[in-house]
């Protein structure tokens, strides 16, 4: 119960009275009930998926309505032969709903592509805000086609998720835009260069593009006047050619996994433009050494836009092989770009290794390294190299990093082995490794379970 605030009169001479303190909410009692289910509602609706869950463990209450509200306005449907609903069956309960935020529509049988238009239909009427379409039977596949076009009805669709779908050529009117898509996602979707470049056009709020495995896809470009695009992701896009994103100086994280490509072209980073995430995985068995095969003047204009690195906090290496040749590129990377504010260095090293061993030569490597100047790496804290097996080159690069990465407090190695012996007795007294390990410097495990974590968890390539 809450009671009114008395005060004294003003002019009786007297103080005011002390106000009554409200009344504490009984033991057990949800304080949230006293919002309006609706506010609450409101209130969800802007919060991250994580932290809405996270906040509906505070109330009983809350946790009800998040549920309610959830189950009312999602659906999910797996379509399968001899198994209710149908596509028809589904086509009518879509009729039926009222309301719906988010549709989800794995068809693993036989379907039409008119029964694909029908639902567009059903989710522009119901005003779905998130919409996901897969088709598991690779039959069908080559035969339905998804129009893009006609997906414009959907007013209010800000989420689109398509996979194993071909999209058809269909050409878009002037009318046609997705004024409200923030979101494409495309996991093995068939879609033409130009096609993909008319719907991009048409998102003015685009901010994420997510493209992984397209068929047909052998370009990827932006225009400068097109959507203020944040996040690109670009995986096993096998036919891609050329990626030009350079315009867009909104771009904050960019992932890309494939073969090496010539033209790959970045924004360039300046007051307006930073990364916070970077992430370039070639998948080629022999990766060209590009930092060092540029001449002089051609390595100035062409990588310029790299002196945003000098920002870089987190930097992860992933090898597939290491050889003296890969040990070489690692120091001309470092080398070439200046890492002043690097903190945490991850080096994934290849699991599967050659049986035959190339004979290394430390007069080499020692030379090699030398190109690193000292105050490069002077920030560099946390090292971890996953997958250490304790060859020659692995050895050399422990020895590297204790020595050029002076302020250095952790550097951990993950093993293969689980029966190794000590690192401590596989070098001389002495050593560098020595000390190291004695002031706690150099850590060993079997897992990296106990370990500093990257922040880039998503890695698209096995090792």
């Amino acid at each position: 119960m809450v009671v009114d605030r008395v005060e004294a009169l003003p002019d009786d001479g007297l103080p005011a009275a002390v106000a009554p303190v409200e009344a504490a909410a009984p033991v057990g009692e949800d304080p949230m009930v006293v919002i309006p289910d609706d506010a609450v509602l409101r209130i969800i609706s802007f919060l991250p998926l994580e932290s809405a869950i996270r906040t509906t463990v505070l109330s009983k209450e809350w946790l009800r309505l998040w549920k309610e509200d959830w189950g009312q306005k999602s659906r999910r449907y797996e379509i399968r032969a001899r198994c209710a609903p149908s596509v028809e069956g589904l086509l009518k309960i879509l009729e039926e709903e009222r309301r719906l935020e988010r549709l989800s529509v794995v068809v693993h049988t036989i379907m039409k592509s008119s029964h694909l238009r029908e639902i567009i239909e059903r989710s522009a009427d119901r005003r779905v805000e998130q919409l996901h379409v897969e088709l598991t039977n690779p039959n069908v596949v080559d035969k339905v086609r998804f129009h893009l076009p006609i997906l414009s009805r959907v007013i209010a669709l800000q989420h689109l998720s398509l996979r194993q779908i071909v999209v058809s050529k269909m050409r878009f009117t002037p009318q046609q835009r997705f004024n409200e898509l923030s979101e494409i996602c495309f996991h093995f979707v068939s879609i033409e260069s130009y096609m993909l470049r008319n719907v991009i056009t048409r998102c003015p709020n685009l901010r994420f593009l997510d493209l992984r495995s397209c068929f047909d896809l052998d370009a990827v470009a932006i225009s400068p006047g097109g959507p203020k695009l944040s996040s690109l992701t670009i995986a096993g896009c096998k036919h891609l050619n050329k990626v030009n994103v350079v315009g867009v100086t909104s771009l904050r994280s960019v992932f890309y996994s494939g073969r090496f490509l010539s033209s790959f072209y970045l924004p360039r980073t300046s007051r307006r433009s930073s990364f916070t995430d970077l992430y370039i995985c070639y998948d080629g068995p022999i990766i060209p050494m590009i930092v060092p095969s540029l001449p002089d003047e051609e390595r100035t204009t062409q990588l310029k836009w790299l002196g945003g690195f000098r920002r870089l906090k987190e930097l992860q290496l992933l090898m597939f092989d290491i050889k003296t040749i890969n040990v070489f590129d690692i120091y001309a990377f470092l080398q070439s770009f200046h890492f002043p504010n690097l903190t945490k260095l991850f080096l994934q090293l290849p699991r599967i290794r050659e049986d035959v061993q190339e004979a290394v030569r430390e007069d080499v490597l020692q030379s090699m390294s030398e190109g690193v100047p000292e105050y490069a790496l002077d920030n560099l804290k946390v090292v971890r190299m996953m997958n250490f097996n304790r060859t020659r080159i692995e050895m050399h690069l422990v020895r590297f990093f204790l020595r050029k990465a002076r302020n250095i407090n952790s550097l951990q190695l993950v093993s293969l082995f689980h029966n190794a012996i000590p690192l401590g007795l596989a070098v001389q007294q002495g050593d560098i490794i020595q000390g190291a390990l004695a002031s706690g410097v150099i850590q060993e495990s079997n897992s990296g379970a106990g370990t500093t974590q990257p922040c880039h968890s998503e890695v698209f390539i096995d090792f």
